[in-house]
């Protein structure tokens, strides 16, 4: 029992002392891998330090390249000022020059065309004196003219007006003489169409034809054909049918050989009645033929 025991006892202070032991090598490497870990650190610091110098050395350089090329570039511009100063100096006194020389120029030219100009003024002064000499007796002799002319275009009216009365007297004569023959022709016989109508009738024809031989015998007059009707019915149908009964009567003595152009055919409808005759009185109907004088 007593051997058992210390059995027991020295197993449990082996497995004691293995424990020990494990735990001390596992502190060891731990501690070793912590100093190599810190050693890495310092290194890795090492050389960010060693190329922080680097980049300032090397910025130190850049910056002292950058200040010696400015001061080049400012000499080079300082030197290009001078030169175009003193280019556009030399260019102003050219200007300059020129300037005096032109002005010169300029005031012999002005004193030319001035001299020039008093003996034009004088020349223009002659040939207008010599041309208001001329104009003065070519007017004399238009005045001359034109009451030559006005005399003569006075007796010309004269002659012409007198001509003129004569004619009118003669057309007047004879219109009178022709109105004078149609009346005495339409008091006999009116010129009739048929009822509400614009077609002449076989007696309307006849006092037409009648009246054309009137016409031929005098074919300087022209006649206007005059249509009428009375008051009864409507007064914009009465005025239609007045214009159609001029145009037939028109038509009518066109078929006779009168010329067109002697002709004007016109309706008045029921608004000029006979004087004295009532409105609706078919004394109202009628076609009437006036001279037309020019």
């Amino acid at each position: 029992m007593k051997i058992g025991r210390w059995l027991c006892a020295l197993i449990c202070i082996l497995i004691l002392a293995g424990m020990i032991y494990f735990i001390s090598s596992q502190a060891k490497d731990h501690k070793n891998s912590l100093t190599k870990e810190e050693r890495q650190t310092v290194t890795q610091e090492n050389t960010i330090s060693t190329m922080t110098n680097e980049s300032k050395e090397i910025a130190a350089d850049k910056e002292k390249e950058n200040e010696t090329d400015r001061k080049s570039i400012e000499e080079k511009a300082k030197e290009i000022f001078e030169q175009d100063h003193k280019e556009n100096s030399s260019q102003n006194s050219i200007n300059t020059a020129l300037e005096n020389e032109n002005k010169d120029t300029a005031k012999n030219a002005a004193s030319t065309q001035t001299n020039s100009n008093e003996t034009s003024q004088t020349s223009e002064n002659e040939e207008k004196q010599t041309q208001t000499a001329a104009e003065e007796n070519q007017e004399s002799l238009n005045d001359t003219t034109t009451t030559q002319e006005k005399q003569k275009e006075t007796e010309n009216q004269a002659i012409k007006k007198e001509q003129e009365t004569n004619e009118v007297k003669t057309v007047s004569k004879e219109a009178k003489q022709v109105d004078t023959q149609i009346k005495e022709i339409l008091a006999v016989n009116k010129i009739e169409f048929e009822t509400g109508k614009s077609t002449l009738t076989a007696k309307g024809e006849e006092i037409v034809a009648k009246i054309a031989v009137i016409l031929k015998e005098h074919s300087d007059l022209k006649i206007e054909i005059a249509g009428y009707t009375d008051s009864v019915g409507d007064a914009a149908k009465n005025q239609k049918l007045s214009e159609d009964r001029a145009k037939s009567v028109k038509e009518a003595l066109i078929k006779e050989g009168i010329s067109p152009d002697r002709l004007v055919a016109k309706g008045y409808g029921e608004s000029k009645p006979l004087k004295n005759v009532k409105g609706e009185s078919q004394e109202n109907r009628r076609v009437e033929f006036i001279i037309i004088e020019e």
